[in-house]
């Protein structure tokens, strides 16, 4: 039986609404000391918006508590990761010039983004706790990946693992687009 409940979350004023948040636990597949560095953790109530908590879908899918599996119809929900990252990635750029306290968590946020693209364009849901293992059986996925993102989680916090996450995405997003072209041209 998943472990969550719900409670009331009371809003700061400058909040526009209020609403249930859930705490679930963070379930095994998806333990990372960057990323969930607690055993619990508060999600909105807004399930299906998987761009605003990382590895929401993920959470939800372990947990039991949802069936919703975005990593099943990339051609979908990958555009909407891309999306994000080009946001994100403007806004990190001066963050990371800068030196700003933000960096980390801003880069940890564009982290997260590049591990969902990579494991959902290889239809599957992100899987952090022995993500290397999982990564190195994957068909699509930049060159030297799992040593590039060694370096980006060791450095997050630097301009040159911003530049290299940079660059897995642009790689990343180049496999997926080829993949779907091939998928179009067998259904032919």
């Amino acid at each position: 039986m998943p472990a969550f409940r719900f409670v009331q979350r009371r809003e700061k004023a400058h909040e526009k609404e209020s609403g249930l948040t859930m705490n679930i636990a963070v379930p095994k597949e998806l333990r990372h000391p960057l990323f969930f560095p607690q055993e619990n953790i508060l999600i909105s109530e807004n399930k299906h918006d998987y761009t605003h908590q990382l590895f929401l879908p993920e959470l939800l899918f372990y947990n039991q508590i949802s069936n919703e599996s975005p990593w099943l119809k990339p051609e979908i929900s990958v555009p909407v990761l891309s999306d994000k990252w080009n946001t994100l990635r403007e806004e990190l750029s001066s963050i990371v010039k800068g030196r700003n306290k933000d960096t980390g968590s801003k880069m940890l946020e564009g982290i997260s983004l590049f591990l969902s693209l990579l494991f959902w364009s290889n239809n599957n849901p992100v899987h952090l706790y022995d993500w290397e293992k999982q990564v190195k059986l994957f068909a699509i996925k930049p060159y030297n990946c799992k040593e590039r993102l060694h370096f980006i989680l060791a450095n997050y916090r630097n301009y040159s693992a911003f530049i290299q996450l940079s660059e897995l995405f642009l790689e990343q997003q180049k496999h997926f687009a080829k993949k779907i072209v091939m998928e179009k041209y067998k259904q032919k």
